[in-house]
């Protein structure tokens, strides 16, 4: 049972997440950890919540891979979760603030915190702007409440649950019609992060000028099979590649990164070490750094802030992203519709 009232909760479910939340909360706040990126191993996590959250009650909740292939265990740990979030409920009139509220596990803390005078949704990435659509809606959404309870609501997009009151973004005008139900406020008059405090994080980043890929989990998501990912990122690589000239992969905090050992060997890559490390963090220190990605969230933020040229390399593996038009209207981004357009730079 928790002690004394609580101001507001943060429900996060990235490293990104936590460190927008160390932009936002209070000592007296609780911080919720949905745990699918294993942040007791996180050094950039630990390194954030020392610095910013020690006052702070956090407490970690496993997130659903630990439960695959262990029906009975996620069923009971459901259970332990609904008592979890009523007794929280009890010293609880604040705020609810989250970054996804179509996850099923921060459904229930949306459900039952039913105190919460605002539920808050803060923009993480595309997936506020774009529909998910699930080929098989209805059954999904059977299986959905069976699982979790009645209150699981199968959105399509982040953004879409009934109690989400507030929707902080970037993009108002990409929003759907029901996301404009919501209270709409934008995102840079909501949140900023302290740029000394982000120089104080920076202590594992190269110093060294690089060019970066920034990778998602296509294989582990069953977008791609692993044998056609490399071998299209291959024929890219080949391309962007310099000799004597530092080129990092920097793999997403879900992904096994043992899939780059082959371009370590072949291009002398190097991996980044901490996954967990915010790109935004990682590219802090860089001025002219080319950044190749699938279609990751983070190019809008880096093309915005950062002024770093971004390229889009989705044609190339024949997906579409719906990627809304308004975010690829900034000078830096580049969407490579073939290998030939790809930029081709001087050896060092």
């Amino acid at each position: 049972m928790l002690r004394g009232a609580l101001l507001n909760i943060f429900i996060v479910n990235t490293p990104y997440h936590l460190l927008i939340t160390t932009t936002l909360h209070t000592k007296n706040d609780l911080v919720i950890i949905i745990d699918d990126f294993n942040v007791e191993k996180s050094t950039f996590c630990s390194d954030l919540i020392e610095k910013k959250m020690k006052e702070n009650k956090i407490i970690i909740i496993k997130g659903l891979r630990s439960f695959r292939g262990k029906p009975l265990n996620l069923f009971r740990y459901i259970r332990e979760i609904k008592k979890r979030a009523k007794n929280i409920n009890a010293n609880f009139d604040g705020n609810l603030f989250l970054f996804n509220d179509g996850n099923p596990f921060n459904q229930i803390f949306i459900s039952n915190l039913r105190n919460s005078r605002d539920v808050i949704l803060i923009e993480e990435g595309i997936g506020l702007y774009r529909d998910v659509k699930k080929r098989h809606h209805f059954l999904y959404d059977v299986i959905g409440k069976s699982i979790f309870g009645l209150s699981f609501q199968n959105t399509r997009r982040i953004g879409g649950h009934k109690n989400t009151s507030i929707i902080v973004c970037n993009l108002p005008e990409c929003l759907s019609d029901i996301q404009l139900e919501k209270e709409i406020f934008l995102i840079n008059e909501f949140c900023s992060i302290d740029k000394n405090f982000l120089s104080s994080l920076n202590k594992t980043i190269p110093k060294e000028k690089f060019d970066i890929f920034i990778s998602q989990p296509l294989v582990e998501d069953g977008v791609l099979p692993e044998n056609l990912y490399i071998k299209k990122l291959d024929s890219i690589f080949k391309k962007v590649i310099r000799k004597n000239h530092n080129f990092y992969i920097k793999p997403h905090p879900r992904e096994s990164k043992n899939k780059y050992t082959y371009f370590e060997k072949k291009y002398g890559v190097k991996i980044v070490e901490d996954k967990d490390i915010p790109i935004e963090i990682f590219l802090s220190n860089q001025d002219s750094s080319f950044v190749y990605t699938v279609y990751s969230s983070a190019f809008y933020n880096i093309a915005k802030y950062l002024k770093l040229d971004n390229f889009l390399l989705y044609d190339l593996f024949a997906i579409d992203p719906k990627l809304p038009e308004p975010m690829l209207k900034s000078s830096q981004v580049n969407v490579i519709k073939s290998l030939s357009e790809l930029p081709i730079k001087k050896e060092n």
